[in-house]
């Protein structure tokens, strides 16, 4: 068994590749059988990743804040699910930060899709 408390996660800095914008991210676990991860992300507001695929199935439990989507806004307790090759942007809603749980099914990867800001 794993443990740990959001209260104590050691937040990673990153900047997005192609928006620029700065995020935190923290992987919390990878299953060397499956691939599995799981991370802990931060967005401050307004901060969304850009049109991307993953090669993975990946979802977000949102922790606190407001996810925003292509396809609407989640608040704390919402969780949305992107099947394995699907299109989407995530973030932050402009109105605060965002804490979310982002898991997948097998190993983590991402492919930006060409001409998004």
């Amino acid at each position: 068994m794993q443990s740990w408390r959001l209260v104590d996660t050691q937040w990673e800095d990153r900047i997005n590749p192609v928006s620029g914008r700065p995020y935190q991210a923290v992987r919390q676990i990878k299953d060397v059988d499956t691939g599995m991860e799981v991370f802990m992300v931060r967005y401050p507001a307004g901060t969304v990743t850009p049109l991307h695929a993953h090669p993975c199935g990946h979802g977000l439990l949102v922790i606190s804040g407001e996810l925003e989507t292509q396809s609407g806004s989640f608040g704390p307790g919402d969780m949305v699910w992107y099947p394995e090759g699907s299109i989407g942007t995530h973030g932050a809603s402009s109105q605060g930060p965002m804490t979310a749980l982002l898991f997948t099914n097998k190993a983590f990867g991402i492919r930006y899709i060409e001409g998004t800001p």
